[in-house]
């Protein structure tokens, strides 16, 4: 399923997921990934899904949510990998424009480097960058990018998108302990931003099941820290941390199995949510018993939480 949701986004309020790549195509191996390791890792754009299928499923995919009243912030490109990975992105965007909701993409900015994709995302109303360090190997590190990505190509991209782009910039930046928190980190993000013209800068911890075991978040006072820092940069308008979990407004349409396997294969949702879910649509817990027998679905444990996703995420033992 391509169109998904609408999922409740800690950036974006309610959003109608699109999920324009196959699973697990990206430029990077991020070791705090919640989707699992990345089995197709490239810089390749290709031909994934038409536009025009895109655009069907997203416009009956709101239909049905506008007939229920129910609101949608944004049309948002957050695929289960790097949705500029498509060669039809802007093409694509530009037919999502009849339908008059904001768009949004969420990017770790790799393909920045290339002029058309810069050009591919004119077009949106917000684009997100992921910036997890400003030193090139604590980058190589966390995001683990593939290897003819270099450091001052991806700079480049991101600063010569940034200076041309009408839309709203974001950033999120994902701390993890030990790896990415120290002091000297933190403030070589901050400074990075502030070259960017963000409007909002967010801090995060990875909340979700981690592809890697070790990976946890780091103490509330590394986050204080790091809000200070951010926040004495007069480049850096606004910022905001996002430790805490989003909530369980999830909305699932007439095809219960088709739409909750949709959400889950980029958003993990935690047992509590997936109860909510359960309410919502008449079924008893005998629903989620029946896919983790059939190993559609998998339950994995995290900071004392039970999280359940699709079946088919490779991640460390």
């Amino acid at each position: 399923m391509i169109a998904f949701g609408p999922v409740p986004s800690r950036r974006l309020g309610r959003s109608l997921g699109i999920n324009n790549i196959p699973f697990k195509h990206c430029s990077y191996n991020c070791v705090y990934c919640q989707l699992g390791e990345t089995r197709y890792q490239h810089l390749k754009t290709a031909d994934f899904y038409s536009p025009k299928q895109i655009f069907q499923s997203v416009q009956e995919k709101l239909q049905k949510l506008l007939e229920k009243n129910e609101k949608v912030d944004y049309l948002t490109f957050v695929a289960d990998g790097e949705p500029t990975l498509d060669k039809n992105l802007g093409e694509t965007i530009d037919l999502l424009r009849d339908l008059k909701v904001k768009i949004a993409v969420i990017t770790n900015g790799s393909l920045l480097r290339s002029e058309r994709t810069r050009n591919s995302l004119s077009n949106c109303d917000l684009v997100s960058l992921k910036i997890d360090s400003g030193f090139s190997a604590v980058w190589k590190r966390v995001n683990q990018p593939v290897d003819e990505l270099n450091w001052e190509e991806f700079i480049f991209g991101l600063k010569a998108f940034a200076k041309n782009f009408n839309g709203q910039i974001i950033t999120e930046s994902m701390l993890v302990k030990g790896l990415n928190d120290s002091e000297e980190n933190i403030e070589s993000i901050a400074q990075f931003i502030g070259e960017l013209r963000v409007t909002t800068a967010f801090i995060s911890a990875p909340i979700r099941p981690p592809v890697k075991k070790w990976v946890t978040y780091p103490e509330e006072s590394v986050f204080l820290k790091a809000y200070q820092i951010y926040s004495r940069n007069d480049k850096v308008p606004k910022v905001e941390l996002l430790m805490n979990y989003e909530g369980n407004d999830f909305s699932i349409g007439e095809k219960v199995e088709e739409d909750f396997l949709a959400i889950i294969s980029v958003h993990p949702m935690r047992e509590d949510a997936v109860r909510d879910f359960l309410k919502k649509v008449h079924l008893s817990w005998g629903f989620i018993e029946d896919l983790l027998a059939n190993k559609k679905i998998t339950c994995l444990s995290y900071q004392n939480y039970q999280y359940f996703m699709r079946k088919n995420v490779n991640r460390e033992e």
